[in-house]
This record gives C-alpha cells, structure tokens and sequence, in this order.
C-alpha cells in the first residue's frame, strides 16, 4: 500500500523518530517533561511502499494508514465526530497499530539490518500521520482561543493576553501520544493518558481536548450585525447559550472558564464592533446632510449675488431700495449660516478621525453604553428565564 508522508512538523517532528536525539532534564522526563530537538529531520516530502518493505512477495497483513478522504466520507454530515475520529486515532489507535507493526517486523525480518530498515520506515510513517493530527489539532485550537481576540484588540487600549500556547500544547500532545505509543508496547492500559500532570492550561487531559474539539467544529449560528437592542439581546443570548454548551461538555474547571472567557471576549467584541459601525454611519450621515445644507444655502447665495449684480447692470442698485437691503441682508445672513456649517463639518471629520486613531474610545459614546446595557439586561434576563 503506497503512503504519502507529508512534511515533518518544525518544532514536534523530532519526537515521533526512534533514530533522533532527545535531551532531558536531570530529573528525567516524568519530572519536567521532554525537550525537543528541533533537528529539522524530514524537510521534504516522501513517499514508499510500505507493504513491499514489510513483506516483498506479499500485500502488508496490515498498514498504518490514514485517508483524510475516506474520514471525509465517513462523517460528512459531522465534522466535529470526523476532527475527534482524527485525534482518537493519533493518540490511541495508531499506538496499537504502531505495536502490531513492530511485533510483526521483529518476528519476521531475516536480519538486524531489514529489522532495523523497516523499523525506520515504520517510525517515518508513525511520525508523519502522528504529527499531521497534532499540527492540525493544534491549530483548530489555537483559532478558537484566539478567535475574540483581533476583534476587540481593535477596540481596547491594551492588547489582551493570550489564551492559548499553541507550541506548548502541541509537545503536550505529542508527549501524549508518545506516552500511550510506550504503554502499548508495554502491555499497559492507555486510560491513564488522561491523568493531567500539572496545572498548565494547555495540558489538559485527553477528554477535554476531545471535548473541546468536538465544539468547536460543531455548527455555530451567525449574530447579524446591526447597532440596536435586539442586536445587543441576540449577543447576550448567543453566549449565554454557548455558556451552558461549554458547562455540558463535562471537561475540567480551568478549561470550562478559558472557553467561556472565549465567549466573553467574542461578545464584546461584537458589542465594540458594532457601536463602532454605528458611529462611523452615523458620522457619514451627519456630514452628508450638512453638506448638503452647504450646496443649498451656496446655490442661494449665488442666485443673490446674481441678482445684485443685475440691478448694478441695469443701473437700479440703490443703497435705499429696500429690495436691494433685503437681498444684502440674506446674502450676509446666508455667508453666516455658511460658515457654521464648514465648522461643524469639521468638527465632525475631527470627531471621525479622534474615534478612528483611537477605536478603544468606543466605549465612552452612548451608542455602545446603550448596547452594554441591552446586553447586560439581556444576560439576567434569559438566564433566570432558563433557570426558572
């Protein structure tokens, strides 16, 4: 059977390697956990039969295998049981098959030199398929712990602190299934890759990280953005639901509360976002009336002008005429009304521009203290209505 390898992990892919070096703590591995050599051992693509290498005259008895294809096909209408199906498999399935393997080749080959051919082929693939699963876990991980962020950065004076250590999750992993590859090959039960073995958030037990995957690929429902209560109550209603989603899922306190700061983080945002939105509409529209008051009041003034100009061609312009008083009083009474507008268009392109340098200001304007409050009010409202 021809396995496609993908390219190794920069950081992990040393770890899934028998052949390459691993430093540890003097206190050895249980006590601070691995080091990893990033060593940089397979930087290209590679592909071979295993089953010729395994049993040259016959198909393989067994292969270790993985077709995100046939996973596609599998849960097309799950996402979330696919993206669980694929780390179950990375941590526990793939040990077994990985023992299977090994028992095989040790059993079979007919010198150290095919035995230790084969076991090298056999760790290439482990590592690689191994290491796809964590690179990509990793990653859906890392974007949902950091998908409130950007957001309302734009809107905060400081930036906020991560969530998530992508990298130190990712040897957490990797220690994990690392951990249950040994237990295999020593006959040992896996349940106890789940124990978690210090307070670090990123380590969190197997169940929780299968928990956490599951959610966060399950189909989420879209807030539309508008600026007005109903808006601020959809906002509140739609983490408050997430909230007791997260409390269903049955994973460990600390990684209950990191999701639901998610949540909290994701809602504000929104709130921010849409005042924001609000604000810069409602400065368009101001100004465009303004501008509008502008051409009108101008058009006028250029009709007067006009007007003056004709009663001097025609010899009429007399400074008693009370017509032509009228006229020059409008004319100065216009040229005024002009000139308060220019200041109040621009007291507005200020105002616009102040908001844009300094988004976080956001909060100080009524618009978005009306939504906090909607918000706010929603929040109690829906949760003792739940409750009751």
């Amino acid at each position: 059977m021809k396995i496609d390898l993908m390219t190794g992990l920069n950081n992990y892919n040393s770890i899934f390697s028998s052949s390459v070096r691993v430093n540890q703590d003097p206190e050895g591995p249980s006590a601070r956990g691995m080091k990893l050599s990033q060593i940089g051992v397979l930087n290209q693509m590679d592909t071979f039969d295993l089953s010729s290498i395994v049993n040259p005259d016959a198909q393989a008895p067994y292969t270790i295998s993985f077709s995100e294809t046939d996973m596609h096909e599998a849960f097309r209408e799950d996402p979330a049981a696919r993206e669980q199906a694929k780390f179950k498999w990375a941590i526990v399935d793939a040990s077994h098959e990985y023992a299977e393997k090994s028992e095989w080749i040790n059993e079979n080959a007919t010198s150290d030199d095919e035995r230790a051919l084969k076991m090298k082929a056999l760790d290439t693939t482990y590592r690689e398929n191994v290491g796809r699963v964590i690179k990509d876990v990793a990653s859906q991980l890392d974007q949902y712990f950091s998908s409130g962020d950007a957001l309302l950065n734009t809107y905060s004076k400081e930036e906020l602190p991560d969530l998530f250590d992508k990298e130190l999750f990712s040897s957490h992993i990797a220690d994990m299934a690392l951990s249950s590859k040994s237990k295999v090959k020593n006959a040992e039960e896996i349940d106890t890759v789940n124990a978690k073995t210090n307070s670090n958030f990123e380590e969190m037990t197997y169940s929780d990280v299968m928990a956490v995957i599951g959610y966060i690929n399950k189909p989420q429902s879209d807030v539309a953005d508008q600026s007005n209560q109903s808006f601020a109550q959809s906002v509140a209603r739609s983490e408050i639901d997430a909230g007791r989603d997260i409390d269903a899922l049955g994973v460990s306190e600390t990684v209950k509360e990191r999701m639901k700061e998610v949540e909290r983080r994701n809602a504000e945002g929104q709130l921010r976002n849409s005042a924001y939105t609000f604000e810069a509409k409602t400065y368009t529209t101001k100004k465009n009336k303004l501008e509008e008051e502008y051409k009108r009041l101008s058009n006028m003034l250029k009709m007067m002008k006009e007007r003056v100009e004709k009663l001097k061609d025609q010899g009429l312009f007399n400074p008693e005429n009370d017509f032509l008083i009228g006229i020059l009083k409008r004319q100065e009474e216009t040229v005024n009304k002009m000139g308060l507008l220019r200041e109040r268009i621009s007291d507005l392109d200020n105002e616009s521009e102040g908001l844009e340098k300094n988004k976080s200001s956001i909060v100080e304007k009524d618009s978005y203290k009306k939504l906090k409050k909607a918000y706010e009010d929603e929040k109690e409202k829906y949760s003792e209505g739940l409750d009751s």
